[in-house]
């Protein structure tokens, strides 16, 4: 799913970069200062968001982001991969104690 938002976000910022584009041509042609200053702030923060999400999808990339359905979460400065369990496994049921996934008895570590 975060893949395909990180697309979607890509695209949105190419239609901005094409508007402005676009406005900046209409503008030379009619010589429109608020038209040349429109395109120049969307060809400019176009291309400033689309460097800042091209960044930042490259770095979720080569940190394995996209390989499961759930983002990696960061715990104590350091990654963390895989599931729930202390060897990285997934082992069903919630992180904190919840109940597990097809049974109505609470995980064997869960107190009084």
């Amino acid at each position: 799913m975060a893949q395909f938002l990180a697309n979607i976000t890509i695209l949105l910022e190419g239609f901005a970069i094409a508007g402005g584009l676009a406005l900046l041509y209409k503008a030379g042609k009619e010589s429109s200062g608020l038209l040349r200053a429109a395109g120049i702030v969307l060809v400019s923060f176009g291309a400033l968001t689309l460097g800042l999400t091209l960044t930042y999808y490259s770095l979720y990339w080569l940190d394995d982001g996209f390989d499961t359905v759930h983002p990696p979460m960061q715990m104590h400065g350091r990654q963390r991969h895989g599931g729930d369990g202390p060897d990285g496994m997934q082992h069903g049921g919630m992180q904190h104690g919840g109940m597990q996934h097809g049974t109505d008895t609470e995980p064997a570590d869960a107190g009084p």
